[in-house]
């Protein structure tokens, strides 16, 4: 299920008619308990409110006028889908950019790099078992880092912006990061002073640990 928005409301990236499925073994614990006698009252009651409150959970997502249902199999969905997608790859999200670096807002805070106090970015993938997350990860001046993942708003918008700063870097990092599947692939994607990618992995990541 996917949480994002469109148009006001939340999206489940998925047919609502193929979820009534869930539905059927409460229906069979319902139809059980008050067609025979073989339950004890504590059971009755625990598996008559278990299973009316998950048919409730199910019905409330499928009927509730703020979540939108959108069937990716079906013309109008596939049409949905790319808007969904135009919406996030235009959005600038959390950044604000100017002429010397960008704001970020982090939680409550924002932070604002300048784009000279960049010393290295690196990307790479984290393998969350069913899916791989892009990463970006960007070491400052001053010691510290930035870590930022293709859920943040705005990611897309942010990797073109790096490669319009930095014109030198490879401008298909994003898309060879990408294979092999579930593997780090960890890629130097700018250095301000040419180092190596093993020098800075020793600077770097042995410093920070992961």
């Amino acid at each position: 299920m996917d949480t994002k928005q469109l148009d006001g409301k939340r999206v489940f990236w998925s047919n609502k008619w193929d979820k009534l499925w869930l539905l059927i073994i409460p229906t069979i614990f319902l139809f059980d308990i008050f067609c025979s006698n073989r339950y004890s009252s504590f059971w009755f009651w625990t598996i008559l409110i278990g299973a009316a409150v998950f048919i409730i959970y199910v019905l409330y997502h499928m009927f509730y006028p703020k979540f939108a249902w959108v069937d990716t199999k079906s013309k109008d969905g596939k049409l949905i889908q790319q808007k969904a997608f135009d919406l996030r790859y235009n959005d600038t999200g959390v950044f604000q950019y100017v002429h010397t670096g960008f704001y970020f807002s982090d939680k409550d805070q924002t932070i604002f790099v300048a784009w000279a106090d960049i010393k290295s970015i690196f990307a790479f993938k984290r393998d969350l078992m069913t899916v791989d997350e892009l990463n970006i990860e960007v070491f400052l001046k001053n010691d510290t880092r930035i870590r930022l993942t293709e859920e943040i708003d705005g990611w897309f918008q942010f990797i073109i912006k790096l490669k319009e700063v930095f014109p030198n870097i490879d401008k298909e990092f994003d898309t060879k990061l990408i294979f092999p599947a579930f593997e780090t692939n960890l890629t130097l994607v700018y250095n301000s002073k040419n180092k190596t990618l093993s020098e800075l992995i020793n600077q770097y990541y042995e410093q920070y640990g992961r």
